[in-house]
């Protein structure tokens, strides 16, 4: 009897849960349904579809969307270069009377940041980082760039390769090329900012003398870098030697129109550990140059430790 019992109830227990599971998955499926519904009235949509747009932005509190602002403000390449032109004028009064004016400027093909042309408050933001600098004793700055994060991409595009416009570069740029509103004090101020650069790697067979000395002295002139970036570029590469800045200029100037990546370079590590112990060879050895001619003639020489460098291809 009391079996018989016990199997009954049983029975009853398993139609019961079968009962309350049928419901619950109709509960469920009804929730799911209504949950589907409201995130479509309000045009938000499923976890499993990732959304493009963000509509409620505005809503945001002013602190956090400035935050947002604020880590919008990435790492740009910015490509600098010096220009120099001289101009010749005769007077009306003495016709064998000539005059020149040399001007002077610098330009980048790195396009503004963005964040500057999204709206005010986001201008407001991005000019915290960025500021016009690069001015020169002729032309004023034009160029927005952020020393902390950007990358100052020094290109070997003269026909001299790395001349004296690298070596004198920081004398080149004016004391107006200034972050904020102290020219009296910016002109070491955005050096000592400076965290990352990007130089050309040059190959032995193409190499200027005076190349290595103009780029140690060039890399100097931050006292406080972190990473330089050698660029692998097509003249580099494995194969035969193509003198991509000798014989194609109009293919480089061409990419100078065109947003800069680095990429790590895909060729074997023993090429790039190559390159990257010759450069640091070569430094070593304009280091100890500047060394000796600071001792030759009765001047102190202050010691630079070279930074991390980085092998990067450039597309």
């Amino acid at each position: 009897m009391k079996r018989c019992t016990y199997i009954a109830f049983c029975v009853e227990t398993s139609e019961h849960s079968n009962i309350l599971s049928t419901a619950y998955k109709s509960h469920t499926m009804a929730t799911s349904e209504s949950l589907l519904a409201a995130l479509a009235a309000i045009n938000v949509k499923p976890p499993h579809e990732p959304s493009t747009t963000f509509s409620l932005f505005s809503s945001l509190p002013t602190e956090l969307r400035l935050k947002i602002w604020s880590f919008a403000c990435t790492p740009r390449i910015l490509p600098i270069r010096h220009h120099s032109s001289t101009t010749a004028t005769l007077t009306f009064h003495n016709r064998t009377d000539r005059t020149s004016k040399t001007t002077t400027r610098f330009s980048s093909s790195a396009p503004p940041p963005v964040l500057l042309s999204v709206c005010s408050e986001s201008r407001m933001q991005a000019l915290r980082a960025y500021h016009l600098t690069f001015a020169t004793k002729t032309s004023e700055a034009r160029i927005y760039f952020c020393p902390s994060i950007d990358v100052l991409y020094f290109e070997r595009y003269r026909d001299m390769g790395y001349d004296e416009s690298i070596r004198d570069f920081r004398n080149l740029v004016a004391r107006e090329s200034t972050l904020g509103n102290e020219p009296e004090k910016v002109k070491n101020e955005i050096w000592r900012q400076v965290r990352y650069i990007a130089l050309d790697y040059v190959d032995v067979n193409i190499k200027r003398p005076w190349e290595s000395y103009n780029k140690a002295c060039l890399i100097r002139s931050f006292p406080n870098l972190e990473e330089i970036n050698l660029v692998i570029r097509p003249a580099q590469s494995p194969g035969p030697v193509v003198r991509w800045l000798e014989l194609a200029p109009e293919l480089s100037s061409r990419r100078m129109e065109q947003s800069i990546t680095f990429t790590a370079p895909k060729v074997n590590p023993e090429m790039q550990l190559r390159w990257w112990a010759g450069f640091r060879h070569s430094f070593a050895i304009e280091e100890r140059m500047l060394e000796n001619n600071g001792v030759r003639n009765g001047k102190p020489y202050e010691a630079f430790l070279l930074p991390a460098v980085k092998l990067v291809t450039r597309c």
